[in-house]
């Protein structure tokens, strides 16, 4: 397995053209899913309150007074790699009178490293409340049938557990979370771990670094990374087909499409493909369903390059259903053509050329960029476009040989459209 090895001291990207100063700490951990709503809770949880500002109110005017433009946290999971992400906006000193950066950043790390926790468990009230609301938004979610379709579609493809294996599909989970076992998580993957931390704006690496050793007291030491971004699904020996139905007024269909023999350089070909078929520059899932063949309410693309797999999803009216399926089957025929496909490259390296342009004006893509290369989560930009401009032909054109039809499945609704 690949070891990323990365410093502890902060990494500095100086930008001294916008009027703010971010900070990301990035604390990496090792995904489980046991702990699933343990990390959306305490994510809650420590983003709306901390000891020193004890409620929601109490902690967002403070916030404002400390001049915090942006204070948030998300996960990021990749297969066996968790990354928990605190971000943090204030202005550039430099731009603002008077405003104390120190005072700002003593906000935010005391937010962090000083939860709202008593007795070595996580404010019962606060976390009751927040239990609740996770719980109510995923039960109405699944009222509609964008979630419940879904869901249920990944119950069928999905043989290793990635992507089904969610909020959604262990709801049950979230009643074993407590204040405490919240708690006792959070100190594992963030009070009893070590961040990467990366500044991006007008600072002085002294400054920064002075900072830093002031509140986190620690010697630049080497933090490793296990990598284990990628687990592709197995494809069925037999293409699956499940029909099954539900009381909406409009129908859904999902067709999966897996890579047989995955291996990691396929990766740029699974891309490339998802960006002929679903790109602004070629869109042709849509003029196939919809301009050509009006079957289609709407539709959506979904890309799993880490699983080998992409998904076609259309809802449709249910008497559509062999109509959309032999559209689809239509349009992977086209894509035999080897000059239609050189033609749909050349428009793809056209339309990433014009978004680097439009990119240059975009404030946080080199900080974006930055961490996707630090992190190896995914070729920058310009280096697909140059593999796309390199691309052999002939190669990719084995690959979509290996492109496999793996699952369909018809959620089929029952309600009278007409209704």
């Amino acid at each position: 397995m690949k070891k990323i090895r990365l410093s502890s001291y902060p990494y500095i990207i100086n930008n001294n053209n916008y009027s703010t100063i971010t900070f990301d700490f990035i604390f990496p951990y090792v995904y489980d899913k046991n702990h699933m709503f343990d990390i959306d809770l305490f994510k809650q949880i420590v983003m709306n309150s901390s000891y020193d500002y004890k409620t929601e109110q109490e902690f967002k005017k403070e916030k404002t007074k400390r001049l915090i433009m942006n204070f948030n946290c998300i996960k990021r999971r990749m297969h066996n790699n968790l990354f928990i992400i605190f971000t943090v906006t204030i202005p550039d000193p430099n731009k603002i009178k008077d405003f104390d950066i120190e005072k700002a950043f003593d906000f935010c790390y005391n937010t962090i490293y000083k939860p709202n926790v008593v007795n070595n468990e996580f404010d019962k009230n606060n976390f009751e409340r927040e239990k609740e609301y996770i719980k109510f938004s995923i039960q109405n979610s699944l009222k509609k049938i964008y979630t419940y379709g879904y869901q249920r579609f990944l119950q069928h493809v999905d043989d290793v557990g990635d992507l089904k294996n969610n909020v959604y599909s262990n709801l049950d989970l979230i009643d074993k979370s407590t204040p405490k076992s919240s708690y006792d998580y959070y100190k594992e993957v963030v009070l009893n771990n070590t961040p990467v931390v990366i500044v991006y704006g007008n600072v002085e690496k002294d400054f920064i670094e002075n900072l830093y050793q002031k509140y986190f007291k620690k010697q630049n030491t080497e933090i490793i990374i296990d990598k284990d971004y990628i687990s592709y699904l197995s494809l069925s020996k037999d293409v699956n087909y499940i029909e099954e139905t539900a009381n909406y007024n409009q129908s859904a269909l999902y067709m999966a499409y897996k890579i047989e023999k995955m291996n990691e350089k396929d990766n740029t070909f699974l891309k490339l493909l998802c960006s002929i078929l679903n790109s602004n520059e070629t869109n042709l899932i849509f003029k196939k369903l919809r301009t050509e063949n009006n079957l289609i309410y709407s539709h959506n693309f979904e890309r799993y390059i880490r699983s080998g797999m992409f998904l076609i999803e259309s809802y449709i009216d249910k008497n559509n259903k062999d109509k959309t399926i032999s559209a689809i089957n239509e349009l992977f025929d086209e894509l035999k053509d080897v000059e239609f496909i050189k033609e749909c490259v050349s428009k793809i390296i056209k339309g990433i050329e014009y978004h680097l342009v439009e990119l240059k004006d975009e404030k946080y893509y080199i900080l974006d960029e930055f961490i996707d290369d630090l992190f190896e989560f995914n070729d920058s930009l310009e280096q697909l476009c140059q593999s796309y401009k390199e691309l052999n032909i002939n190669e990719f054109m084995k690959f979509l040989n290996r492109v496999k039809l793996d699952t369909v499945y018809f959620l089929r609704g029952e309600v009278n459209e007409t209704k």
